[in-house]
């Protein structure tokens, strides 16, 4: 609701009204969402020097201007103001003045409206730039970075570049063409044994040795099933893909937990996407249940978009479609198996990495299209 400002020089016939009331263009009845952004601010700009022109002329004891609306507040008391000084009115003042502050948080808010995010999205703003600004490193002269600048910078400054993904193309059975986003799986890897906030003895299974894989019967955790270490397959798998350790080779077992499932982000599912991402069996369950501790490998896209219920694609080429998908998330994995795993420096020690997929987590729906499944989880379901 707009409120009319209470201002005594429209009753005075020396002045008239429309003239002084010319920045009021906007219909108090009509939503300021029908205004663009220059006319929003143009209808919040107040004349001070006009207002202040109107007190030296006007004899009235009540020299009091009150614009009060939903969106802007304009209070002011002209006895004791200097102009020149706004800084010094603090926000439990009765002075609010049309200042360069009030004007940039008017445009934040009116920017964050139009993106349709959250309003509290302005105090977290608010209170971002406050801490900087309150801050002793705070920089007048340094100029904020657009988005892939900034990005970019802090990957050369830290050495990230290789935690990029890159896009690949998968052909279809009807020779169309999707792009996958896709992470190398070395670097993601390497990017949690390097992390020094994760790799550490609270964070890793109790009874576990990471170097080698060993699980330490002596141990009270092991002495039933808990960690990953104590199924019982995970020694015949360590000594699978991992030679017997000795003094001039150090095989170190890295075994990987791979979770996907469908998710939306939209209302009708047409955004839809399908992350694969993994984790170590090295780490305990309370470290795996973090999303710290996860890391992608890439993003399956919605392959039946565009296609109504009608689509008359067989079961076998959606399945087909997926798993030429899958093949090239996980290909960076592949190669490291092929290639013998690779060397690293972990906790100080030169080791070789061994890399192979422990097993896979998901719901039903995602496990059947993995496997090759006919939907459904009933007796005699089979691959197509």
């Amino acid at each position: 609701m707009y409120h009319i400002g209470k201002c005594p020089q429209k009753y005075n016939g020396e002045q008239d009204s429309d003239e002084f009331h010319q920045y009021r263009h906007h219909n108090p009845l009509e939503s300021c969402a029908a205004m663009d952004y220059h006319d929003y601010i143009e209808y919040n700009k107040v004349d001070l020097l006009e207002v202040n022109a109107y007190k030296s002329d006007s004899s009235s004891v009540e020299s009091r201007v009150e614009i009060d609306d939903e969106h802007f507040a304009f209070t002011k008391s002209y006895d004791g103001y200097d102009s020149t000084n706004d800084n010094d009115l603090d926000d439990g003042d009765e002075y609010q003045v049309s200042t360069a502050i009030s004007k940039l948080q008017i445009k934040l808010n009116v920017l964050i409206n139009a993106h349709k995010a959250s309003i509290k999205l302005y105090d977290d703003i608010v209170g971002l730039f406050n801490d900087y600004i309150t801050s002793p490193h705070f920089d007048k002269c340094a100029r904020l970075k657009r988005r892939k600048q900034f990005v970019q910078s802090i990957e050369e400054s830290y050495n990230v570049s290789q935690l990029r993904p890159r896009n690949a193309n998968v052909l279809l059975h009807d020779g169309s063409i999707v792009t996958v986003p896709v992470f190398d799986a070395r670097s993601m890897i390497m990017d949690l044994l390097s992390n020094p906030s994760l790799i550490n003895q609270s964070n890793i299974a109790a009874g576990y040795n990471i170097f080698n894989g060993d699980v330490d019967e002596t141990h009270e955790a092991n002495s039933k099933y808990g960690e990953i270490h104590t199924g019982n397959d995970w020694l015949p798998a360590r000594d699978h893909f991992c030679r017997p350790h000795s003094d001039k080779d150090n095989d170190m077992p890295v075994a990987l937990v791979v979770f996907g499932d469908k998710s939306h982000t939209d209302l009708h599912g047409a955004l839809a996407v399908t992350p694969l991402i993994f984790t170590l069996t090295m780490f305990n369950q309370a470290a795996r249940s973090n999303p710290k501790f996860w890391r992608p490998l890439g993003y399956i896209p919605n392959l039946s978009y565009g296609k109504n219920k009608a689509d008359k694609t067989s079961t076998t080429n959606k399945l087909q479609d997926e798993h030429n998908c899958l093949a090239t998330i996980l290909e960076s994995v592949r190669v490291i198996h092929r290639k013998g795993g690779f060397r690293a420096c972990v906790l100080g020690r030169e080791v070789t990495i061994k890399v192979w997929v422990h097993f896979f987590i998901g719901d039903t729906e995602g496990n059947n299209k993995w496997l090759g499944h006919f939907p459904g989880n009933k007796r005699g379901v089979h691959r197509p």
